[in-house]
Order: C-alpha cells, then structure tokens, then sequence
C-alpha cells in the first residue's frame, strides 16, 4: 500500500475513530497491520486468525498496563468533542500531543519487536 493510501485508510482511526473518543486509533491500526500478516487472505481461505488475535490481546494487554487504558477519552482526558472548539483545543494540547506520542511508542516498540515486518 503506498503512503498516501495508508494515510487516507488511517485518518478514520483519529481521536478514537473518527472523534468518537473510543479505542485508540494506533492500536486500531496496530490490529489491523497484525491481520495483515497473521489472519486470512479471502474469505474462502482458512485462516489463523487466532494467532492474529492473541497478538493483538497481547499488545491490548501491554498498551493497558503501560498507560491505563485503550479508549482515546481516557488516555487524553478530553471528553466530549463535538464541537470546533473542543477539537481546537485538543488538537492544540501539547500534554495531550505528548501523551499520544508516548502511546505511539508503545505500539511502534510492539511491532517492531513482535512481526518483524
């Protein structure tokens, strides 16, 4: 897949899918990079998407212990942001930026370490 279409594929996943404040977009494109590699190719082929899915719990599991959860409102602190305002201001947010980074760490470490793409 090229830049830009991985980036016009991801864009959804911000602020916990699409503003929504719910599963952290990085581990939401975390999941589905470790589909890419351990889980069917169509429908009609069998798959081994259980090895898929105990690495995703696996990298759940240690998102969760280093920072305390996986939904975007309780890892940023914002919640409600349904108006122009409120994303200004979190977008904005250098704490916020700062503990988003950190998150992405956390899940590019895990990728890195764990399929060796």
């Amino acid at each position: 897949m090229d830049r830009e279409t991985a980036f016009r594929v991801a864009t959804g996943f911000g602020t916990g899918m699409g503003g929504l404040q719910d599963t952290c977009g990085l581990l939401t494109g975390a999941f589905m990079v470790i589909g890419l590699k351990y889980c069917m190719l169509t429908p009609d082929e069998p798959d081994d998407k259980n090895t898929g899915y105990k690495i995703i719990q696996q990298l759940a599991a240690e998102f969760k212990k280093k920072h305390n959860a996986l939904t975007c409102r309780e890892l940023t602190g914002y919640t409600g942001l349904s108006s122009d305002d409120e994303l200004k201001r979190f977008a904005d947010d250098p704490e916020r930026a700062e503990r988003c980074r950190a998150c992405l760490k956390t899940v590019t470490s895990f990728i890195d370490e764990n399929l060796h793409l």
